[in-house]
């Protein structure tokens, strides 16, 4: 009796299995449900799987019920491709209330357009600063998410801490500014950047769905993988995306006929008189990098094609943050030590 084996669903990935490869995975759990769960497991679970039938079943089916059983797997593909156009659109094209995954608050003049916040900016989290002389954030989760996700979001939040001098720490009483993680379905993942005022919502959408269970898990896991934390955690430190410098034409193309028509918007550039690279090259391998493919009409689009083409499947698939992150924050709050390292925060670039 076939078996699924856990593992590929712990780290199971759409973008990268055809809905053939999804289907078979799940007719192997609903096999695995059958004979090994319990009658109490949850009956939404259920009915997100369907069974194939044996070939045995197949051959005594009228052709009636056959196209039945097509129907319903086409019917099930269509669900399938929806789910993954949604997920493709999570995080850049969020068109409601934020561009990609940095809340619009331009009208409030709160923050400028940055590639990182500057060392004197007001929208750093310099007001606390704990006993170990680092600088804090507070937070709250009031989400619900798994243990397994708390424990990315502690994870991300430990890797910020241990290479820079900011760290994340749970909200005390009377601290007015802080960081509240919630998770709301069909939500994504989106914050501002650097501290603005009072409650500040960090949306990590975990792709969980009681209407459907563990099937939305699969088909969309969310926004609680490691690289999507940290992410947008170095969002809320005080770090823009990469592709915004305004030097980024010398390393990437733009290729707006590819571009869903909606979105060009978000493909802008910061100008140089309101950016600040702290004299870094520009990163390929930055976590704040966005993919190839990101806002294009088809999966199979360029939107940014880079001009070294070494790194063209390089860009927005960072599984961590980069020395280079590390050190625009470390620049940003002026640290002392930057990945465990002596540092000398680096200088704003002069501007010509």
């Amino acid at each position: 009796m076939p078996l699924i084996n856990t593992k590929h669903l712990n780290n199971y990935d759409p973008n990268e299995h055809s809905p053939s490869s999804f289907f078979s995975l799940l007719n192997s759990f609903s096999i695995f449900q059958k004979n090994f769960l319990s009658p109490s497991f949850p009956a939404s679970l259920s009915s997100s799987f369907s069974e194939s039938p044996t070939s045995s079943e197949v051959d005594s089916k009228s052709n009636s019920n056959s196209e039945e059983t097509d129907g319903e797997e086409e019917k099930r593909e269509k669900s399938w491709k929806e789910a993954l156009k949604r997920r493709r659109t999570v995080d850049l094209l969020q068109q409601r209330k934020h561009t990609g995954d940095i809340v619009q608050l331009w009208e409030e003049e709160t923050i400028k357009m940055r590639n990182a916040l500057r060392s004197d900016s007001n929208n750093r989290w310099t007001s606390i600063r704990d006993t170990d002389g680092k600088y804090v954030i507070p937070f709250i989760i009031t989400g619900k998410y798994t243990r397994r996700q708390r424990s990315n979001i502690q994870r991300a939040m430990d890797s910020i801490a241990k290479n820079t001098c900011v760290k994340f720490r749970s909200k005390r009483k009377n601290e007015y500014d802080y960081v509240d993680i919630q998770n709301k379905m069909n939500e994504g993942c989106y914050t501002t950047v650097g501290k603005i005022r009072g409650r500040q919502v960090l949306m990590l959408e975990s792709g969980w769905s009681e209407s459907c269970g563990w099937g939305c898990l699969l088909a969309y896991p969310g926004c609680t993988d490691h690289s999507t934390i940290i992410h947008e955690l170095m969002h809320k430190v005080g770090l823009w995306h990469e592709q915004m410098r305004y030097d980024r034409d010398k390393y990437i193309k733009i290729h707006w006929e590819n571009i869903i028509p909606g979105l060009r918007n978000q493909f802008g550039k910061i100008g140089r008189e309101q950016s600040t690279t702290y004299n870094l090259p520009y990163d390929y391998k930055s976590v704040m990098h966005y993919k190839k493919n990101a806002g294009a009409n088809s999966e199979y689009l360029v939107t940014m094609e880079t001009r070294d083409k070494r790194y063209a499947d390089i860009i927005g698939n960072a599984k961590d943050a980069s020395p280079e992150d590390y050190k625009k924050i470390c620049s940003i709050y002026k640290c002392n030590k930057c990945m465990g390292r002596g540092f000398k925060p680096l200088k704003n670039r002069r501007r010509k």
